[in-house]
């Protein structure tokens, strides 16, 4: 038996990309400066930037995918004047929490027209944190500062709304 559209790990992590690509409100002064893992990408030139890397791949498998998101700004921009004290980092891990502080996230299907993928009616996938609150990510890391870069780490467990209820059939 075929696995559904909805429970397919790449239909899972597009779906999400897209979301929270669509909900993070991007500044100009951050266009084209979100690292997704399966894109290309060279922050040499960045003083602010995101990266977002999938941990696991467990979501409409009856279990969660854990996805990293990094908040990275440089201690000292030539730009900027930089972000000594990390408040910028701090302004922007706002803008990234409430981004995802959501009911659900809509899934699509991406196998057919990943330009334009079609919404599979009804499929969402939820934020839940190991505590079992929902919309809250399971941990914010502030990292010191790393070779003249501020960091803050947020860790979130996605889930098909699905996999809440009794496995069906096709994983028995």
């Amino acid at each position: 038996m075929t696995v559904p559209d909805e429970r397919k790990s790449l239909n899972i992590r597009r779906s999400f990309c897209r979301f929270f690509e669509e909900q993070f409100a991007i500044p100009n002064s951050m266009k084209g400066k979100v690292s997704y893992e399966d894109s290309a990408f060279d922050a040499t030139d960045k003083e602010t930037w995101l990266a977002v890397n999938f941990l696991s791949d467990m979501a409409g498998k009856k279990g969660t995918t854990l996805v990293q998101i990094d908040v990275l700004t440089r201690y000292a921009g030539r730009r900027t004047g930089g972000d000594r004290y990390g408040t910028i980092c701090q302004q922007y891990a706002d803008k990234v929490h409430a981004a995802l502080h959501v009911d659900a996230v809509p899934i699509y299907d991406f196998g057919t027209n990943p330009r334009a993928p079609v919404l599979i009616a009804g499929k969402k996938l939820v934020i839940q944190n190991s505590g079992g609150i929902f919309r809250e990510p399971d941990d914010v890391r502030a990292m010191e500062f790393e070779e003249g870069i501020n960091r803050i780490i947020f860790t979130y467990r996605i889930k098909v709304l699905g996999d809440y209820a009794k496995a069906p059939s096709y994983y028995d």
